[in-house]
């Protein structure tokens, strides 16, 4: 059996272990048609095809079996089981036979699909009432009244079955007490649907393009059921909730998505229902929303009280929408996108109250001044990707807007007057549209807004888009001539500065000096050089990545950032670092030294970092770490060291005493093992015991350190008396090892 590589990562949050891959990697070699995998640390996986119940029980009862006696881990794990194109003609208590023992007590999802099965039995068997998830899909199930025994289940996947006449299927879904969230019912070859008291969320109908009647009763529940109708391709559908008894009258979800050919909704029969959560119809062909061909007015309602969450008629080679078809109307979501309009005309949002609006890649090029300002509470709105040219007059009364995209339109003039009226405008997207002309300037107005978005050819004049009021501001796909103090100058309430794809020619020492309340600046690295001391005027910068920036030395160049929380020096060549280097920075919590040249730290270098959580100084060059060298990092979480030359570094004077919070140590890939062989292992040991003893010490990884195997017996056993997790989360597993820690 050949075992999946399993899934884990390492993080400052959670150190992980992977304390059984051995044992499965040997035990799990011989067989070809199942394979375990451990996920997330607590989900085994079992995958099978092709097998018989014998081969199934086979491969996984010993292999399972010695995981469970063997591993020196106590945890349980939640099972997951797939069996696919296999034969197993009667399901019953053999499935779970290998997971007999109490640490596999859960069984969260199984599904055996395509596998021949005509008779499951699981009276009295309490593993399958834990199911949650069952799919039992490609059968050919007779008699279900075993799901009645299935007590939690949720999701329930009887895909590409055919139904015998005298299945009680349809009896199980009427007769269950609790709701299901789900049940698959698609590639079915159903004609009809009839179910007369039902509570299920979703039914999943889809690809069954001889379904011509759904006949549904549903009783009241927690959410409005969703009918996915999707890949039906089926004009003559009659779709007849009678009595649904949800916000007070027959309301439903419908996706009716890729149905290929012409779709004609009028030519669906509804009766007595009105849709109230979802119509979902993208990469359907509509080519027009009129009366005759599409009425989408028999689908929505102009009450309030049953609002259309989502209307969603992208992808649908829509050319043209008739007038007032979706007047009176109200969506939380319309989406129009990715269709041919290239117009909108006055009438078709009269009245209509819609809150998301996408309008994006759909050919628009003209726009008439009033169809915005007919939207009641519109709060966003797409219209990226088309062929606008002007704005004169699109947003005279849009008041209630929140937020604009305008990116990739070929607006090459912006006037003082186009945005003036929107009193709540928040956030503008302009990326990718390089305006050439801005008459006054068009955001000076905007009292609200935040967020602003460009694009420019060669210059940036902060006298066109100047405001105070912006807390952001995005420069995209922009090529700069040097940046300066005067560029900037005026945004004192700019919190957030971004270059996005852009280059400049230079950068002045200056260029932000100002921005007393910036507190991000991302991407400035792809600009083009610099020095660091541009970052000195920026005392309220909280976030600071400086890493691949060739900087050789660190001195004095960034003190002043007070309000600095997270600061990257990854991947430099920094070879020293001054002892007040860090000194102003009161209020870091995540120093990244890593991946530089660092051989010798001076005491006091992070003396003032009273609030730092994580350092991080693997990857360097260090060999000695002198006493003290952390003094002062009193609420220090993580600590990684690995990979350096470090030979003897008292560890019991260097971190035991220095750091009372630390949880998480990463010594891996040093030399501390070798000094063992110096004779003066007692005293090692006797350092090492003081760090076991560490009151919050949680997790520590000193693999790869040329250890001898009888000495790091006794080192780990100190670890182990005081429940301190040594093992590696990602190891080469050599010939000799205890517990995953390398040894000689």
């Amino acid at each position: 059996m050949i075992f999946n590589s399993v899934h884990r990562q390492i993080t400052h949050h959670r150190p992980v272990m992977l304390c059984l891959i051995l044992v499965l990697i040997f035990s799990l070699a011989n067989g070809n048609k199942c394979t375990v995998t451990i996920k997330d640390e607590k989900k085994l996986v079992i995958s099978c095809s092709n097998v018989t119940i014998e081969e199934y029980l086979a491969e996984i009862f010993t292999n399972v079996g010695e995981m469970a006696e063997i591993s020196p881990v106590e945890r349980t794990f939640v099972v997951n089981i797939e069996i696919v194109d296999s034969y197993l003609p009667t399901v019953d208590d053999w499935l779970f036979h290998p997971l007999a023992v109490d640490r596999f007590s859960s069984v969260e999802s199984v599904r055996i699909f395509n596998s021949s099965v005509q008779n499951v039995v699981v009276k009295h068997l309490s593993r399958f009432s834990s199911i949650k998830k069952l799919g039992l899909g490609g059968n050919n199930i007779s008699d279900f009244e075993f799901l009645d025994e299935i007590r939690h289940l949720e999701h329930l996947n009887m895909d590409n079955t055919k139904f015998i006449n005298e299945s009680n299927f349809f009896s199980y879904i009427e007769g269950r007490g609790k709701p299901l969230q789900l049940i698959n019912l698609s590639n079915c070859a159903l004609k009809t649907f009839f179910v007369t008291n039902s509570a299920i969320n979703q039914y999943d109908l889809s690809l069954n393009p001889n379904l011509t009647t759904i006949f549904l009763r549903h009783r009241r529940g927690p959410g409005i059921p969703l009918i996915k109708l999707s890949f039906n391709n089926n004009d003559k559908l009659r779709i007849i909730p009678s009595n649904i008894h949800l916000i007070g009258t027959g309301c439903i979800a419908l996706d009716l998505s890729n149905s290929h050919g012409i779709f004609n909704l009028s030519l669906i029969s509804l009766h007595h229902i009105c849709v109230a959560k979802e119509l979902i119809l993208n990469n359907c062909r509509i080519p027009s929303i009129n009366p005759v061909n599409f009425n989408i007015r028999a689908f929505i309602s102009s009450s309030r009280d049953f609002p259309i969450q989502r209307l969603d008629l992208s992808h649908t080679e829509l050319v043209h929408i008739s007038s007032n078809m979706l007047s009176f109307a109200t969506f939380f979501e319309l989406n129009l996108s990715h269709n041919n309009l290239t117009s909108l005309n006055d009438s078709i949002f009269y009245n209509s109250t819609i809150f998301w609006l996408n309008l994006a890649n759909s050919n628009i090029g003209h726009i008439s001044p009033k169809v915005f300002s007919d939207l009641n509470y519109i709060e966003s709105l797409d219209l990226s990707k088309n062929h606008i040219s002007s704005l004169q007059g699109v947003f005279e009364n849009s008041i209630t807007i929140n937020s604009i995209d305008l990116s990739y339109n070929p607006i090459k003039v912006l006037y003082d007057e186009d945005f003036r009226k929107c009193k709540d405008l928040h956030s503008i997207n302009l990326s990718n549209v390089f305006v050439k002309v801005f008459s006054g300037n068009p955001f000076a107005r905007i009292s609200s807004l935040k967020s602003l978005t460009l694009s420019v050819d060669s210059t940036l004049n902060s006298e066109f888009i100047k405001t105070a009021h912006i807390s952001e501001l995005l420069i995209v796909n922009s090529t700069l001539v040097k940046l300066n103090g005067e560029q900037f100058k005026g945004f004192y309430k700019l919190r957030r500065l971004v270059f996005k794809d852009s280059i400049a020619s230079s950068i002045d020492k200056l260029a932000f000096q100002g921005l007393f309340n910036l507190r991000r600046i991302s991407m400035l690295k792809q600009m083009g050089p610099y020095h660091v001391s541009i970052f000195q005027p920026l005392f309220s910068l909280e976030s600071l990545d400086l890493s691949k920036h060739e900087i050789k030395k660190l001195d004095l160049e960034l003190n002043g950032l007070y309000s600095l929380r997270k600061l990257n020096l990854s991947q430099n060549a920094i070879d020293s670092v001054a002892v007040n280097s860090f000194k102003t920075m009161r209020n870091l919590e995540l120093l990244c030294l890593d991946y530089n040249r660092i051989s010798i730290l001076s005491m006091g270098t992070f003396r003032d970092l009273i609030k730092l959580t994580h350092l991080y100084l693997n990857n360097n060059q260090l060999q000695q770490l002198s006493p003290g060298i952390f003094t002062g990092l009193q609420n220090l979480i993580l600590l990684d060291l690995s990979r350096n030359d470090l030979l003897r570094i008292k560890p019991h004077l260097v971190i035991g005493i220095s750091l009372p919070r630390l949880k998480f140590l990463y010594l891996q890939g040093n030399q501390l093992g070798n000094e063992y062989a110096k004779g003066d292992d007692s005293a090692r040991k006797s350092e090492f015991s003081v760090i076991a003893d560490h009151h919050s010490l949680e997790f520590i990884d000193i693999n790869q350190n040329g250890w001898q195997c009888i000495t790091l017996i006794d080192v780990l056993s100190s670890f182990k008396k005081n429940n301190i997790s040594y093992k590696p989360g990602h190891v080469d597993y050599l010939a000799y090892n205890i517990n995953g820690v390398s040894c000689t």
